[in-house]
């Protein structure tokens, strides 16, 4: 499982346990990082090619696999165009109030009052450079 020489699935949990200060969901934690394999083979059959291995954050020992610093906006980029492959339909808006039936969000209403309803709702937000950047 371990992606790095000298690394192992105890030491990532433990690196990742003490960044959060010790508040993260210990079995979360632990599922995460038995997928770490898994997501790396995933990425790299979308055609993502890793350059490095980097000591990022506060982890103990290198396991931040690295494209030209811009990690991010590849795999974005990439996960964007599999998305549009298979017709997920991106709505860039900002939410006035989430649209819920039965604890299960069905859509939203946007900042001009606009009603939109899907069978499914997935809601991202974060860095503003990646999504200028990779999405459009």
């Amino acid at each position: 499982m371990p992606l790095t020489p000298n690394d192992s699935p105890e030491i990532h949990v433990r690196d990742t346990l003490s960044v959060g200060r010790y508040l993260d969901d210990t079995e979360r934690v632990w599922f995460t990082v038995s997928k770490a394999s898994e997501v790396y083979e995933f990425l790299r059959g979308l055609g993502i090619n890793f350059e490095s291995v980097e000591l990022g954050g506060v982890h103990s020992i290198p396991r931040t696999f690295s494209i030209k610093g811009l990690t991010g906006k590849y795999i974005m980029d990439k996960l964007y165009v599999q998305a549009k492959e298979r017709y997920v339909n991106f709505v860039r808006s900002r939410v006035s109030s989430l649209t819920i039936s039965d604890n299960t969000c069905i859509g939203f209403i946007n900042e001009k009052g606009e009603h939109h309803h899907y069978d499914a709702v997935i809601i991202a937000s974060g860095s503003r450079n990646v999504c200028e950047g990779g999405l459009r």
